[in-house]
């Protein structure tokens, strides 16, 4: 008898967790990601600590090929053996601004913050922050602080 009370405890209590499970929307995007640590930022959204590292990222992205666009595609196309031959277009030169591999440079910030906990801070451009320099995060935005 007490152990049949149990067993529908049990599952009740498994019922429970999974409804609230449900709830649950974990992120998916960086956006996600983003909108979560603004959340969970303190009020005032200011933090200090001290440069460990600065490191240039830099990341290549392919360009587009003419299969990319859904209009040059068709079903023979997909399903040929053939590889598929693209005349080129006269006067375009080799590659154009359409067609050239563009490269961006990331900047990765290594910051030993005033808790002790270490944190890596992204920046699209030279933060012109280099090891030892005091900085903070205000607004989401790096900046050096005066020592």
């Amino acid at each position: 008898m007490v152990a049949g009370k149990l067993i529908v405890a049990a599952l009740l209590c498994a019922a429970a967790v999974a409804a609230q499970a449900a709830d649950v929307k974990l992120p998916q995007t960086r956006e996600d990601f983003r909108k979560l640590d603004a959340a969970a930022a303190p009020a005032d959204s200011t933090r200090r600590g001290v440069v460990q590292r600065v490191t240039p990222v830099k990341t290549t992205s392919k360009a587009a090929s003419p299969m990319d666009n859904q209009a040059n595609r068709t079903s023979a196309d997909i399903m040929s053996d053939r590889p598929l031959v693209v005349a080129p277009q006269v006067g375009k030169g080799n590659k154009d601004a359409t067609t050239a591999d563009t490269t961006k440079t990331e900047y990765q910030v290594v910051v030993r913050w005033e808790d002790g906990t270490v944190g890596v801070v992204r920046v699209e451009r030279d933060p012109g922050v280099k090891k030892g320099d005091a900085v903070g995060v205000i607004d989401g935005k790096l900046v050096r602080l005066a020592r």
